[in-house]
């Protein structure tokens, strides 16, 4: 919707989100591999989003540029590439993926990080859907249900965020 109004566009071509976007009755095109967003001037933070719903990423991608997030979506092989190769301050991850548990996600990041060294924030379809004990005991350390709430989102976000970088910075 945001896009519409502005008169723009986004497609998604072999993992690579095109976004076009009309200015003085040009066309300027900004390309972004692996579905990432340039780094805002002032980044509060990076977060790493597992998901397979592109309406559910454009809507978290718009959420947290907005609010001087970087966002990095990726899938398979390339998510733990990109957790490896880069320090994230808050890994997602959407219970609607079809390639792998989201559960056994969570158990694989939680050998390599602690709670406090990389939360996770699980997006959930249906409260019934979760055993609210199991995720917790797993290494979640939050939940959000869809529809997405921007505000409560972008709260639990925060709050997961500041946490980690306040322990780091102590």
């Amino acid at each position: 919707q945001l896009l519409a109004l502005q008169q723009g566009e986004l497609t998604f071509n072999n993992g690579t989100i095109e976004i076009s976007l009309v200015k003085s009755n040009k066309k300027e095109r900004q390309y972004v591999q692996r579905e990432q967003l340039e780094m805002p001037i002032e980044c509060k933070g990076k977060v790493l989003l597992w998901s397979e719903n592109h309406a559910d990423n454009l809507l978290l991608m718009t959420i947290l540029s907005s609010q001087h997030y970087q966002l990095t979506i990726a899938h398979g092989t390339d998510f733990w590439s990109q957790l490896q190769s880069y320090q994230y301050d808050l890994v997602i991850v959407d219970s609607m993926i079809s390639t792998q548990s989201a559960l056994e996600i969570v158990a694989h990041i939680r050998q390599q990080f602690s709670f406090v060294q990389l939360p996770i924030l699980l997006i959930a379809v249906h409260a019934h859907d979760l055993e609210v004990p199991t995720i917790f005991k797993l290494g979640v350390n939050d939940y959000i249900l869809k529809p997405i709430q921007p505000l409560e989102f972008i709260s639990r976000a925060r709050s997961l965020i500041t946490m980690k970088q306040t322990i780091e910075n102590e």
